[in-house]
């Protein structure tokens, strides 16, 4: 098996909106049902303690570091390349794309940071909500952090073949390319069906391919 690994740059051509519940909210009603899931209490905490403790209801914001810094973790982008994977499930003729990722394509480190542009803030976009319920319709008002366009991101992929060649059905350069690409109509983040967090993007190969299993 081996390792094929890419510096991966990516720059939000429209503001990201954060999409991430208060650290009070996260803990009770999402990261409860990931314990009993069975995943690691100290995973937990790590996250926990890059979220705002508290913000008006109806708010979402980004994970921070120690000094309030927007940051990503690998899941972030993770997600995105499976749901574009599940929406071109047998593009190239690579089918189970999603189940694929998850098996062979990974990101590097676990966190990043969320560079701004020089001078900028974190910022809120407000927006109503419309919902059509048993007693009719209804508005409430979301909130979200929001980060400029001009925002960028480094990390690294790192693709594992089984075999050490390229295999019929298998993830290819071409094929995590493709899903990319996706980024420039549908971005990351909270409300990207509505054109927010679109990005592009730079895959610059790392010298030399690792092996790791015979």
């Amino acid at each position: 098996m081996l390792i094929t690994k890419w510096k991966l740059r990516c720059t939000f051509t429209e503001p990201a909106l954060g999409g991430q519940a208060t650290r009070n909210v996260t803990e009770k009603y999402v990261h409860e049902e990931a314990r009993k899931a069975g995943i690691a209490d100290e995973k937990l905490e790590e996250e926990l303690d890059t979220l705002e403790d508290r913000l008006e209801t109806l708010t979402t914001t980004f994970h921070k570091d120690e000094v309030g810094k927007p940051i990503m973790w690998d899941y972030h982008l993770r997600g995105f390349l499976k749901s574009t994977g599940s929406t071109f499930n047998g593009e190239m003729g690579v089918s189970a794309i999603k189940s694929k990722i998850d098996q062979y394509l990974f990101v590097f480190p676990r966190r990043f940071p969320l560079v701004m542009p020089p001078g900028s803030v974190i910022t809120f976009n407000e927006r109503p909500l419309r919902a059509d319920t048993a007693k009719g319709p209804r508005v409430a008002l979301a909130r979200s952090e929001q980060v400029p366009a001009g925002t960028m991101f480094e990390c690294e992929l790192r693709l594992l073949t089984p075999g050490g060649r390229k295999q019929k059905g298998a993830l290819s350069e071409e094929l995590v390319r493709f899903l990319l690409d996706y980024g420039e109509y549908s971005g990351m983040f909270q409300w990207r069906n509505a054109s927010w967090g679109r990005f592009i993007y730079e895959l610059t190969a790392v010298d030399g391919r690792e092996e790791v299993l015979k």
